[in-house]
């Protein structure tokens, strides 16, 4: 038996555990079952997911390229945005680039202009709820 197998071990763990945990510290890792595994988002962002998931976002992210690239847009900030998601960017990542580019956009108002788009191209529908939670229609 390894000495982290051991009780005396477990139950130190488990002490030093609730001590960090009230300190405000996040593990690294995570219980999956009775394993520990390290928190990570995987290499390939389709690992574990079903053939129907994948098979769904690639077409979702072809349909959303091909409208960014056919679409004229009305502002230029627009395109940066809809490129960036079509390219699989995710809204945090998409404000610090517009931030750094000098254009400051909330994460609610780059949400609003994804979901206008998808609309505009037929590819989502949205409710007015789910709309005027970010601030129009």
């Amino acid at each position: 038996m390894n000495y982290w197998e051991t009780t005396a071990f477990k139950e130190m763990q488990k002490e030093w555990y609730a001590k960090l945990k009230e300190s405000g510290f996040e593990d690294a890792e995570k219980y999956c079952g009775e394993h520990e595994v390290i928190k990570q988002r995987a290499a390939n962002a389709y690992a574990n997911q079903h053939d129907v998931r994948v098979s769904a976002k690639q077409e979702y992210f072809s349909i959303l390229r091909r409208n960014v690239e056919e679409h004229d847009f009305e502002r230029a900030i627009d395109k940066v945005i809809m490129c960036m998601i079509a390219d699989g960017k995710k809204i945090p990542e998409i404000q610090t680039a517009l931030q750094i580019m000098g254009e400051y956009r909330c994460r609610n108002a780059i949400t609003l202009i994804i979901r206008r788009h998808e609309i505009r191209w037929g590819m989502k529908t949205y409710t007015d709820k789910q709309m005027n939670k970010y601030g129009g229609k």
